[in-house]
């Protein structure tokens, strides 16, 4: 513990947080190839298993940072992760605001129980190829646990011909999953706009609709509408978010022009545009605004994997805070720090009077103890009496 005072608030450069404004008479190419960038500098950034792909330091100069990726506005972090069977992910019971968070469950043997303090658990499973979508609002606590019979049961795959997961072709196969979150802050960037009730969802895999193209690429619509795919996630953001499946070589399209985002290699090597990518270090391209079509071809011998996630930009930054395991974004620090404050003064009831949650949860498998952040120490600037941090009782093993 120190009774230093918390570090300084710092603004980063705009340029850092998202896509700058578009110039008078300024148009987005609403038609053509998608360019395909690679980042300047090796990306992602690796944690053990987890591949960061993409974010920013919070207000306090912590937390996730990619300096080559930034952002892909509206996306503010990306985590790919490959666990071994039967692990669980590094996290426990945490909160958010403001933010759109995906986990995007590819490959594992069980599933996942999402649980948050305004319902308690979800009703169904997050299953292999299924998604599970939080906006968080005004702010909720969630968790995301792996199914403890796990490392028992068979591992199963995303199936790209419909319906429910399919046997992965090794059983000793690592479970893959990505945590995905965005901006979800309103488009008009209304400072006094309050902010939405949280909201949950779990999509079943035998929900998200499957694309099989002519050309032989098939892609599972994750979020937003493809081709004659409706939305089936429906999330606030206007979001397009593809998993996709190149044997040979097909073109994707038509996508919005004006999203910006990235591609990320989960399995296999790839061409995507002019550039080639395989999964690891090589594997993100960025997908900058302009054109509808993107071109990917298979470079490997086996059919190759992706994730495509494109979103309407704000084009205008954005405040982060982190702490506790979770995250909050805002328009402006003062925003994130007045959530913090509201979370640290009731963690086990944050958000419930905003969602107008009259249900009782059971928090009582969670044991709240002190603790902030990982580096640095474990309270930096927080008294002795903040006790904010979630673990699972029992466990000696912090969120």
């Amino acid at each position: 513990m120190t009774d230093e005072p918390p570090p300084p608030i710092v603004i980063a450069d705009p340029a850092l947080l998202a896509l700058p404004p578009l110039a008078d008479g300024e148009v987005v190419r609403d038609s053509g190839d998608r360019a395909c960038v690679k980042p300047e500098a090796p990306c992602p950034v690796m944690f053990g298993a987890m591949h960061k792909l993409l974010g920013h330091k919070d207000v306090r100069g912590r937390g996730s940072h990619v300096p080559a990726v930034t952002h892909c506005d509206p996306f503010v972090l990306c985590d790919a992760i490959r666990l071994p069977k039967g692990a669980r992910p590094p996290f426990c019971a945490h909160p958010h605001s403001g933010v759109g968070v995906m986990t995007l469950l590819f490959q594992c043997a069980g599933g996942m129980r999402p649980w948050d303090n305004l319902n308690g658990p979800e009703a169904a499973p997050l299953l292999p190829g299924g998604v599970y979508h939080v906006d968080t609002g005004a702010g909720c606590v969630h968790d995301e646990p792996m199914d403890p019979l796990a490392a028992s049961l068979p591992t199963m795959r995303a199936n790209f011909d419909g319906g429910a997961p399919a046997p992965a072709a090794s059983p000793g196969a690592h479970a893959w999953l990505m945590q995905l979150w965005y901006n979800a802050m309103a488009m008009d960037g209304a400072s006094d706009a309050p902010l939405r009730p949280p909201s949950t969802r779990v999509r079943d895999p035998a929900d998200v609709a499957v694309v099989a193209q002519d050309d032989g690429l098939r892609a599972r619509v994750l979020a937003g509408a493809y081709r004659d795919a409706a939305d089936g996630l429906r999330a606030a953001h206007p979001l397009v978010v593809l998993h996709v499946e190149v044997a040979k070589a097909g073109t994707l399209g038509p996508l919005p022009a004006g999203h910006n985002g990235f591609l990320w290699v989960l399995d296999g090597r790839l061409g995507a545009g002019d550039v080639e990518l395989e999964f690891g270090a090589e594997g993100l391209c960025l997908l900058p605004p302009g054109g509808t079509a993107l071109r990917l071809r298979n470079l490997g011998d086996a059919p190759a994997q992706a994730l495509v996630a494109l979103g309407a930009p704000h084009r205008r930054p954005y405040a982060k805070y982190v702490g506790y395991g979770g995250g909050f974004v805002h328009r402006d620090a003062a925003g994130v720090e007045a959530a913090m404050a509201e979370y640290e003064r009731d963690p086990r009831h944050y958000g419930r009077a905003a969602a107008g949650a009259t249900r009782a949860v059971d928090t009582s498998h969670l044991d709240l103890v002190g603790g902030f952040q990982d580096n640095g120490g474990p309270m930096l600037e927080r008294p002795d009496g903040v006790v904010a941090r979630f673990k699972n009782r029992g466990s000696s093993t912090e969120a």
